[in-house]
């Protein structure tokens, strides 16, 4: 058997502890973000057979205009249309890291040390960030992988896309078409996570790792997932822009 040919392997499940935390002007919107998560995680947890986890989500409750618990390992903040993201950087005292995600609009500039996202919806958002916690903690495979996503730099802007297929060839060439090429040419760095079937090949892996080379050489951050109830190839996208090249990326996909 060549090395191409061999199966990926699981590796043992992360230990850590982190706290999560979750807010929203909107407490509802909140509300939505956790219980999505919840739900994801649930399944594939369940697909894969996994119990347990070092995350710990909860919501962020404010009052006064402040956090009532501080202290979060990670914050993620959700602004809807009717929000302002003037005030995010009153967040940064608060959590280790702080991930402002923008619903349903463009993610205009933030202060120095918030992460930024643009989604089209809630579930958007609350199916990539499920599958990228559990990866933390139950991937079979990493490849290329950093700490944290510690490479996000001020001034990136996170976009999700999602694609599924019966093959891994067909779920990139479909991951392709949902993004305009001269988007592609813009993208600064990206990370996808895999789900596959027992058996996944080593020679999967390369066709992914390959066909998702940013186009300033960067190479793709690659987390799989493997359980045998799952079926064909499923990629969870996430692509960083510049923030002056990520307009109209909500309106246009």
């Amino acid at each position: 058997m060549s090395p191409a040919d061999e199966c990926v392997e699981h590796r043992p499940a992360a230990q850590l502890g982190c706290r999560i935390g979750i807010f929203a002007c909107n407490e509802k919107l909140a509300e939505i973000f956790l219980r999505r998560v919840q739900w994801h995680r649930h399944v594939l947890k369940t697909a894969m057979q996994r119990v347990g986890g070092r995350f710990r989500f909860e919501l962020a409750k404010s009052a006064g205009g402040k956090l009532q618990a501080a202290g979060y390992d990670e914050l993620h903040v959700l602004i809807d249309a009717s929000d302002s993201a003037a005030e995010l950087d009153l967040f940064l005292p608060c959590a280790g890291i702080v991930h402002a995600h923008f619903v349903g609009r463009n993610a205009p500039p933030v202060p120095s040390g918030v992460r930024s996202y643009a989604w089209r919806s809630v579930e958007e958002a609350a199916s990539f960030w499920a599958r990228f916690y559990l990866s933390a903690e139950h991937a079979s495979l990493a490849v290329n992988c950093s700490d944290e996503l510690s490479w996000i730099a001020d001034g990136l802007v996170g976009v999700g896309e999602h694609a599924w297929s019966v093959s891994t060839k067909g779920a990139l060439t479909t991951l392709h078409e949902r993004i305009d090429e001269s988007c592609w040419r813009n993208i600064q760095r990206n990370i996808v996570v895999v789900e596959a079937p027992v058996g996944w090949r080593i020679r999967s892996l390369e066709k992914v790792r390959s066909a998702l080379y940013a186009p300033n050489g960067a190479e793709p951050e690659i987390l799989v997932l493997l359980s045998p109830h799952f079926v064909g190839c499923s990629l969870s996208w996430l692509c960083f822009f510049g923030a002056g090249e990520q307009g109209g990326q909500i309106a246009a996909r």
